[in-house]
C-alpha cells in the first residue's frame, strides 16, 4: 500500500504543480475580463476543474486506497488527537475548575472564531461603508476583489464554487492526502502539516498572503475535522466560510451601496 500511495502521490504532485501555474495564468486573465458573459464561462471552467481535479480525484484515488469509508469513519490515526480534545468536558457542577474551564474554552475557540467570522464581515463591511459615507460616496474599485460575483447570474456560479469547494477541497485535502502521507510516512502530525502546506500552497495566485491566510484556515478546518470526526461537519463549515466571504459579504456590500445611493436621490 505504501508503494501504491507513493505513486498516487507523486502524480497528484505532479498534477497540483501543473494546475497552480495555470491557475496563476488563469486568475490573472480573469482580472482583465469586464464582460460579464466572459466571466460566468471562467466561472463554469473553475467550477468544473476544480470538480475533478479534488473531488473526483480524491474519491477515485480513496477507493483505490480501499480508504473509501473514511467519507464515514473517522480515521485511526487521527483518533488520538481527537480522543484528547474531546476530554476536555465538564460532567457535573463538582467537576468545575478554572483551569477545566480554560481548557474547554480553547477547546472550542476555533470552532467559534470560524462561525463567527460570518457576523464579522458583516459588522466590517458596515463600518466599512459608514466611514465611506462620511469621506465621499465612492467605493474604490480597487477595494473590490475580482472574484466577487457582478449579477445575480454570477452569483449563481459563484455559489456553486463555493459548495464544490467545501465538497471537493474538504476529500482531497482533509481526507486523502492525511491518509497518503500517513501511509508512507507513519505519523499523524505529518499527515496533518504537510496536508495543510499543500492547501495554502495551492492558493499561490493570490499571492504571499493567500497562502498564509489559505495555510491557516486549512489547520483550522482540519481542528474542526478532528475535534468533531465528521468530514461532512468539516465540509458544511467550509462551504458557510466561502459562501460567507464569496457570496453573503459581497450581497450585504451591494445593499448598503443601494442605500447610500438611494439617500443621495
Amino acid at each position: 500500500m505504501k508503494t501504491v500511495s507513493i505513486a498516487i502521490l507523486l502524480f497528484l504532485l505532479i498534477l497540483s504543480l501543473f494546475n497552480s501555474k495555470r491557475d496563476l495564468r488563469k486568475y490573472n486573465t480573469f482580472k482583465a475580463l469586464t464582460g460579464t458573459s466572459e466571466r460566468q464561462a471562467m466561472f463554469k471552467k473553475m467550477l468544473l476543474e476544480s470538480f475533478l481535479i479534488y473531488g473526483c480525484l480524491g474519491l477515485l484515488a480513496l477507493y483505490i486506497l480501499g480508504r473509501f469509508s473514511a467519507l464515514t469513519q473517522f480515521p485511526d490515526f487521527l483518533m488520538e488527537y481527537s480522543t484528547y480534545l474531546r476530554s476536555f468536558r465538564i460532567h457535573n457542577i463538582e467537576e468545575i475548575t478554572l483551569i477545566k474551564i480554560l481548557k474547554l474554552a480553547l477547546v472550542y475557540l476555533i470552532p467559534f472564531l470560524l462561525l463567527a467570522t460570518t457576523l464579522l464581515n458583516l459588522i466590517m463591511v458596515y463600518v466599512q461603508h459608514k466611514k465611506t459615507d462620511e469621506k465621499s460616496t465612492e467605493v474604490s474599485p480597487d477595494a473590490i476583489n475580482h472574484l466577487m460575483p457582478r449579477n445575480a447570474a454570477e452569483r449563481s456560479w459563484v455559489t456553486l464554487i463555493s459548495i464544490n469547494a467545501g465538497f471537493s477541497e474538504e476529500i482531497f485535502f482533509r481526507l486523502l492526502l492525511p491518509i497518503l502521507f500517513f501511509n508512507i510516512f507513519g505519523s499523524s502530525l505529518i499527515s496533518v502539516l504537510l496536508a495543510s502546506l499543500w492547501f495554502g500552497l495551492v492558493h499561490a495566485y493570490q499571492g504571499i498572503s493567500g497562502i498564509i491566510s489559505t495555510l491557516i484556515a486549512g489547520l483550522m478546518l482540519f481542528y474542526i475535522f478532528i475535534l468533531t470526526q465528521n468530514i461532512w461537519i468539516t465540509i458544511l463549515v467550509h462551504i458557510i466560510l466561502d459562501l460567507n466571504g464569496l457570496v453573503i459579504t459581497p450581497l450585504f456590500n451591494n445593499f448598503l451601496e443601494q442605500k447610500s445611493a438611494s439617500k443621495i436621490a
